[in-house]
């Protein structure tokens, strides 16, 4: 009985400093190849046809849909909202993207129809 308690322990010792060391290694790694990703998610309430009208916009961009202009936002600190063009920019398959200061809640007498651009705002 002894016996057989020091094999598990010795077992245990040993497959725990066998996991440490690729902990270890797969840190070291990440570390090196410039760090972690991060996971971002963002929940955006969508008003169809319509924009906020404002000129405090912080960054405008070419994206392939949507969700790239999103990922934007996200990525910019200062972004409550974005206006998302309906139809690509002439001569190439991508919308325009304008990344917002301010949003719909704040600024609702902004918020007008429009049929070049969606808006989106963060919905919590």
């Amino acid at each position: 009985m002894k016996m057989h308690l020091s094999i598990t322990v010795a077992w245990f010792v040993l497959a725990f400093l066998s996991l440490s060391k690729v902990a270890q290694q797969f840190s070291e790694s990440q570390f090196e190849q410039g760090g972690y990703e991060v996971l971002q998610y963002g929940n955006f309430k969508e008003f169809l046809d319509h924009k906020l009208n404002i000129s405090q916009v912080l960054a405008s961009f070419l994206v392939k849909d949507y969700t790239d202009c999103a990922f934007e936002c996200l990525d910019n600190i200062g972004c409550l909202s974005f206006n998302f063009a309906t139809k690509p920019a002439i001569g190439t398959d991508q919308h325009s993207c304008h990344l917002l200061a301010s949003d719909r809640f704040n600024q609702s007498t902004r918020l007008v129809p429009s049929d070049e651009f969606h808006h989106y705002t963060f919905w919590v």
